[in-house]
């Protein structure tokens, strides 16, 4: 049941996958909703968003850490389906990067973007590559490994990788990067009146989203 609630929302992204593994980032109606109507009942045009290479890598991650979650539950037929969607999203997402980092355009490509996007490529690359076993995938992750753009998640699965698949000092190294963030955040967590682990420094006590109401 949770996967079945968790790949709910997930496929409205694989559903939309462009033939060449394109991924669009979400739908949206032409303005707000109607007055008077509800979800059930829309009467605005419905907008697809034209498919970019961060939100690719986003599902590419996505996509390949539920074939690795289906397999476990013995669900191997969709599985298939997931993980053949995840690499074909992969790959049209690497081709799309190397556009966009070679650009003349790409100076003028937000500092925010050029941060997030090599986050999302480093998680994708180290579930794909645990998805297929292929190393090439590792090497990505390796290739986009630096503490700015590594998540915990991304080392977390290359630490528990097959022995075969990633060496001895890869999946130490790995698992040295959690250590060292858990031992900031709990540093962090001392220096706070709620003991929070947020792992945005310094995140100001305001806005609806950041407000830490609860000790």
């Amino acid at each position: 049941d949770l996967a079945d609630e968790a790949l709910f929302g997930l496929d409205v992204y694989r559903r939309m996958q462009l033939p060449d593994g394109g991924i669009r980032g979400g739908i949206e109606s032409s303005e707000h909703p109607a007055e008077g109507s509800t979800s059930w009942q829309e009467v605005l045009t419905v907008l697809a968003y034209a498919p970019d290479h961060w939100s690719a890598y986003i599902y590419a991650g996505t996509a390949a850490r539920a074939a690795v979650v289906l397999n476990i539950l013995g669900k191997q037929d969709l599985a298939n389906i997931w993980g053949q969607s995840a690499v074909k999203a992969m790959i049209w997402a690497e081709k799309e990067y190397r556009k966009w980092i070679t650009s003349p355009d790409y100076s003028k490509v937000t500092a925010r973007a050029k941060q997030m996007v090599p986050v999302e490529r480093n998680l994708a690359a180290a579930e794909i590559c645990r998805l297929t076993k292929n190393r090439q995938w590792l090497q990505v992750y390796l290739d986009s490994r630096h503490e700015v753009t590594t998540r915990t998640e991304a080392a977390f699965v290359v630490a528990r990788l097959d022995p075969a698949l990633a060496g001895e000092k890869e999946r130490k190294e790995a698992a040295g990067f959690i250590l060292k963030e858990a031992h900031r955040v709990l540093a962090m967590a001392q220096k706070n009146a709620y003991g929070i682990t947020t792992h945005i420094p310094g995140r100001a006590l305001g806005g609806w989203e950041s407000t830490y109401a609860l000790p």
